[in-house]
This record gives C-alpha cells, structure tokens and sequence, in this order.
C-alpha cells in the first residue's frame, strides 16, 4: 500500500511543476526513483503510473511530473516546452524529492521511456551519485532519428508539429522552436560520461526509435549495464497489458538491486 500525494514544485524560471508522489506506508526512508515522461507525454500516462505504483508496492518512493509547458504543469507548449528546460525542470524535481523526509537521498535512480529515456542518461551523466539509470526506447536524438524525421520539413515551414495524444488527452502543438533546442543534444555524447549501473530496455517491434540506434547507445555505455530486449514490443507498449507487466518486472529488479 502506498499514498499518493500531489505536489507542486518551482523551478528556476518560477514555473509550477505539477507531480506526484508515490510513498510506501510506513515511517521510514525509501530509496526513490525519478520517473521521466516522453515526448508530449505526461504524468498520467499507463505506463508511467503502472511502473509508479508497482515501485512503490516494493518501497521505493516514486515521483512523476509533467515537464514545463506541459500537463498540468505551469507554462505552455509554445514557450516552454523544451528539451533544456525538461533538463532543467529534473534538477528542480530532484533537489525536491531528496530533501523529502521519507527519501533516502542516498539511494535515488531515474527511469524515462523515449524522450525521457534519452534525458534520463542526459541528465544522469551530470549525476554520477545516482545509484541506477533505466532507458527504455531511448533515441541517439529527438527529431533527426526517429519517428519525427519525415515531418521536420513541413514542421519546419509551418511553425508547428501537432501531436495526437494515444491516451485520449487530444492534440499538442509544438513549435519549430522544440526542434531547434532538441538539436542540441544528442545521447551518443553524453552515455560514456555515465558512472551510474544503467539497464536499457528495447522492443524488438519497435516503431518509433530505430533499435540499432538504442543498441549503439548501449554499446557506448559504461559497465555495469543491460540490454533487455522484449519480443513484440512496439513504442507504445503502455496500451498491451502484457508488455507492460514485462517490462515493470524487469525495472523492478534492476531498481532492487542497485537502491536497496
């Protein structure tokens, strides 16, 4: 059993971050783990919140937010929503959660899927004291080598991409301006700099992020790592009760053993 506490948290632009916070009953400290949402994601998505309360079933405190300009979250899509800022809004969730009472800010990991995947090593390269790294379908970069390459011409000339949401919360519009900041920032430079134990996880029916490039991620990360690869798992594994389960139960592990 565990309690789900909303919270708000400002970043440096003074921006509210909406989140939630899973937290095991009981009184004492918990390991944590950082739960990182994809592109035009949110916190409510099946796949963030099934992995949230399975962790927290285990005792881990989990916290998942919406990025800035995004959710429920303070700013909008044309001003806000990028991937320095997502970068930035992780520093202001973290300094949250390790001063919290029930968290053990000694034994704190990240977990992100696509998107969030990618800044989950982004951001962990910076932050050697974490304890472990999951990446599921992370890209080599947002917009040139995935899904999104044979829209960047006409986003480009519009202004605008429009996103549809496959968890009914309707359509995104996001500017060029996202592609122009995305990049910058490719996870090929920055996984060698990772010293945290990291688990990589990948669909081998993926339709979003090409596989070979998740694989080059992992081939350039450091040891300890894994590679799990789950047979027919496409990008959008939250909608197959199946793979969802699977992959949970190989995050669950993974997270026992380098927190606890």
């Amino acid at each position: 059993m565990a309690e789900e506490i909303a919270v708000q948290i400002t970043n440096k632009k003074g921006l509210h971050l909406a989140g939630v916070i899973h937290v095991p009953l009981g009184k004492g400290k918990c390991p944590t783990v950082i739960n990182l949402h994809g592109f035009t994601g949110y916190k409510e998505e099946e796949n963030n919140v099934s992995l949230a309360n399975n962790l927290a079933a285990h005792g881990f405190v989990v916290i998942r937010f919406d990025a800035s300009g995004d959710g429920e979250s303070g700013g909008t899509l044309a001003d806000d929503y990028r991937m320095t800022n997502y970068l930035s809004d992780i520093d202001a969730v973290y300094e949250f959660i390790r001063h919290h009472p029930r968290v053990d800010a000694n034994n704190i990991g990240v977990w992100g899927h696509s998107m969030g995947a990618m800044l989950a090593i982004i951001w962990g390269s910076k932050h050697p004291e974490l304890k472990a790294i999951c990446s599921v379908s992370p890209p080599v970069q947002t917009g040139t080598t995935d899904w999104l390459r044979p829209l960047l011409n006409e986003w480009k000339k519009t202004g605008w991409f429009t996103k549809v949401s496959t968890s009914g919360r309707g359509e995104s519009r996001v500017p060029w301006a996202f592609m122009e900041d995305a990049g910058k920032y490719n996870t090929l430079d920055y996984v060698e700099d990772v010293r945290s134990p990291l688990m990589i996880v990948l669909g081998l029916a993926e339709d979003t992020v090409p596989p070979e490039h998740t694989r080059e991620i992992f081939r350039k990360a450091h040891e300890p790592k894994a590679l799990v690869e789950i047979e027919g798992m496409s990008h959008d594994y939250k909608k197959v009760p199946k793979h969802l389960r699977l992959v949970n139960s190989k995050v669950i592990p993974f997270f026992e053993k380098y927190l606890k």
